[in-house]
């Protein structure tokens, strides 16, 4: 008698191969999830790269940097257009460098105001000077996700009539020192008379950083030949995952600082030098680069930075993206000590408000 021949495949064989499948399946998430976020970080490294180069490029014209905070469409005088003597980001002063002249020009347009009524809450912004640029935004940056319409605009402290994707930044310039009230070097005097404490005039110290605030201080100029520790050791940008709108500085409802800056606080992990006072201080986790960066961003992704975050972080892990002022990028990891963070922050260490200024930085602290 001829046995019949199964043609199918066996219950045994069916889960034999299922679980083949998924073993695959599970090897293959992960290797397409992680040339999914290496192609994000190159485009992230293309961007910062692009912001240093248009800043080498101004500061090439200019002899000089552009200030975390510029006076644009400058009138003289008390009686001025509505547009005039406008509050201006870095971002806003290197637009003809970055092939946007446009926006530049609009900006320096004394009869087109960024406010267009301050009486409305949130006030009015001038959707016309604030338009997005993907290579501001890192694909990788978690509140970018929730960055939508006019609703974010309201979050934020301003609306416009625009529907589009409000006009965030991934990336915080290097301003400096921050000196805190809390430190023991803070002196809240204004023995200037410029309605400015006197510690925050010592900050605008070129030592302490590039960017400096030239709406508050229009003569202070920090050029190439003041990084006297080398322009290949000396941070220009990085990531922050707290950074805001690329125009949040000129709001005149909250003009904040810290909104597209990155900071150095007055601690140290390192001996301090002679002559400096003990930081009262102590380096806690938010100072550090990336430190709860993501879980901050994910509870408010509109908050902007502290002065405890106002520092490199990325959604990219381990690390951020930053580009230094010889043009070169590199990710800097975050398990770097707070005084290495510090000296790459200050052109001139020796001369900088640094605890331990006379710390002699190694390359070796910073790369891999």
């Amino acid at each position: 008698m001829k046995q019949r021949q199964h043609t199918g495949f066996t219950l045994v064989e069916l889960l034999v191969v299922i679980s083949i499948i998924a073993i695959l399946v599970g090897l293959l998430l992960p290797a397409i999830g992680m040339v999914r976020e290496n192609a994000r970080r190159s485009t992230c490294n293309n961007n910062i790269g692009q912001l240093a180069k248009a800043t080498m490029n101004f500061e090439s014209r200019k002899q000089r940097y552009p200030g975390y905070r510029e006076r644009f469409a400058r009138v003289p005088g008390t009686s001025v257009p509505a547009g005039a003597n406008k509050q201006g980001t870095w971002m806003t002063a290197i637009m003809s460098d970055l092939e946007q002249r446009n926006v530049y020009k609009l900006w320096n347009n004394p009869q087109l105001p960024l406010v267009i009524d301050s009486t409305t809450t949130p006030i009015t912004a001038n959707g016309q000077l604030l338009p997005s640029f993907e290579f501001l935004r890192c694909a990788s940056d978690v509140t970018i996700d929730d960055a939508v319409g006019p609703v974010v605009d309201v979050a934020l402290g301003y609306q416009t009539v625009n529907t589009q994707v409000p006009s965030f930044t991934s990336y915080s310039c290097n301003a400096g020192f921050l000196p805190l009230n809390t430190d023991p070097i803070w002196n809240g005097n204004d023995n200037n008379g410029n309605g400015i404490a006197d510690s925050y005039d010592l900050a605008q110290n070129k030592a302490n950083g590039i960017f400096h605030d030239r709406y508050a201080y229009p003569n202070l100029s920090v050029s190439m030949t003041d990084l006297q520790d080398g322009a290949t050791q000396t941070i220009l940008f990085s990531e922050n995952l707290q950074s805001t709108v690329w125009f949040r500085t000129g709001l005149p409802c909250n003009p904040n600082r810290l909104a597209n800056t990155i900071v150095w606080l007055y601690a140290t992990d390192k001996p301090i030098g002679a002559g400096r006072v003990a930081p009262s201080n102590n380096i806690t986790l938010e100072m550090r680069i990336n430190g709860e960066a993501d879980k901050i961003a994910k509870a408010n992704p509109f908050l902007a930075p502290t002065a405890y975050t106002a520092r490199p972080s990325s959604g990219h892990g381990g690390g951020a993206m930053v580009a230094f002022a010889d043009g070169h990028t590199q990710f800097l990891h975050d398990e770097i000590d707070y005084a290495v963070y510090q000296s790459l922050m200050t052109p001139d260490n020796y001369k900088s408000s640094m605890p331990a200024y006379n710390y002699v930085l190694n390359p070796s602290d910073y790369s891999d």
